[in-house]
């Protein structure tokens, strides 16, 4: 199993793989669930070797003979991590949990944490264009229930995207508002066809023509392999036709089978829970919200701390960061297996020094007698150890330029 943060990334990797022979897939929540359903057999049966997934994939799924687990992307936590690595190996074979680290990887994480904790006075201005959206006066609007276009929103107030998004959340969770369920499931779009098809289709149908090449400008290539979330009210302001066109168009195009279409079942709904207030003393939970950040944070260097030991058992660190402790080390972690090695190589180093002592123990020779009668397979990593044997004064050299002992 080789886990994944993007969508994108499982496709190209799991593309990569097939083209250097070795059968993979790939798996994520933007795949129709007949697709998904058929991607997920194909691994548990065997018939795909590597499955290339988002964390939407793994739970509840039991394959015991999963021998390597690989992270190409550090998940949040270590939670996350313990979970997803534990995957392998449950047959009770050995199997491997590997975690590729590029160095700017921690501060990603970081970054992605703060992201969702925007300033609180950004959050204040999201809930006073709110206000102002829905045209509530101070003191109105308790219950009260409005159709909600996020993206009409954002445009209309110029509000970035990622922060509009995260202190929606942060007034949902402080129950100052709440977003219906079609809120978290809009509607979803991805072609049937693949680009040649496409083309052709366009060519024998001048009225989908524009309106296609437009869904390719605003959503990209990523239609063809998998379904992207839309908005029918940006693409009906882009192609300057009412909305219900939109449906229309997209509806048709479906029953041509150019396209699939998950459209939201129901209009987003926004609430207002609480009487608006003003938003210059809305009352957030300044000290809970800093409390919640400081706690994702530290989720995050946990994780980044685990990765970045070079030194400990990997064991013993997730045992502590569970509240468990044990002087027990596992032997088999890249730590402990590499302390090992390190161990022999000195007990080597020690034997290879004590047979350079003994052939000089009959008496001075040249270094490249010395060489001759012991015949090391490293000849570099020898020279060193003579070199640190003469800094060490157990030999020297005479005038005659001959090893000797002190």
């Amino acid at each position: 199993m080789v886990y994944a943060r993007s969508r994108r990334r499982t496709q190209a990797i799991a593309n990569e793989l097939s083209r250097r022979g070795i059968p993979a897939t790939f798996y994520h929540a933007g795949l129709s669930a007949s697709d998904r359903a058929m991607r997920q057999e194909a691994w548990l049966k065997g018939r795909i070797r590597v499955m290339v997934a988002t964390n939407a994939f793994g739970m509840g799924i039991d394959k015991p003979d999963v021998r390597t687990v690989i992270h190409l992307d550090l998940p949040d936590t270590l939670e996350a991590y313990f979970q997803e690595a534990g995957r392998g190996g449950r047959d009770g074979e050995k199997a491997y949990a590997v975690a590729l680290v590029a160095p700017g990887d921690g501060k990603e994480l970081v970054k992605q944490v703060e992201q969702q904790y925007p300033e609180l006075d950004f959050v204040r201005r999201v809930y006073q264009c709110l206000a102002n959206y829905f045209r509530l006066a101070i003191g109105a609007g308790e219950g009260s229930s409005y159709d909600f276009d996020l993206n009409d929103f954002q445009s209309t107030f110029g509000l970035a995207t990622t922060d509009t998004y995260y202190a929606l959340k942060i007034l949902e969770s402080e129950g100052f508002i709440q977003m219906s369920e079609s809120y978290h499931n809009p509607s979803k779009l991805h072609f049937t066809v693949n680009s040649r098809e496409l083309y052709e289709f366009q060519v024998r149908n001048e009225r989908f023509d524009g309106f296609t090449k437009l869904l390719l400008r605003m959503y990209g290539g990523a239609l063809f392999t998998e379904y992207l979330i839309i908005s029918e009210s940006a693409i009906a302001k882009a192609f300057l036709v009412p909305e219900a066109e939109v449906r229309t168009l997209l509806y048709r195009l479906e029953e041509l089978n150019v396209i699939e279409y998950d459209p939201q079942k129901t209009k987003p709904q926004l609430t207002f829970i609480t009487a608006r207030y003003d938003a210059a003393g809305l009352p957030l939970s300044v000290r809970a919200i800093a409390a919640r950040r400081d706690r994702d944070l530290s989720k995050v260097q946990a994780m980044i701390a685990y990765v970045g030991n070079t030194t400990r058992c990997r064991t013993q660190l997730l045992l502590e960061y569970f509240d468990e402790s044990t002087d027990y080390e596992c032997g088999i972690c890249d730590t402990c297996v590499a302390r090992k090695k390190a161990r022999q190589t000195a007990g080597s180093m020690t034997q290879e020094k004590q047979r350079i002592v003994d052939a000089l123990a009959s008496g001075p020779i040249t270094i490249q007698q010395l060489v001759a009668r012991l015949a090391p397979k490293n000849e570099n990593a020898f020279l060193l150890l003579v070199r640190e044997l003469v800094s060490e004064e157990v030999m020297a050299y005479d005038a005659l330029g001959n090893l000797y002992l002190r």
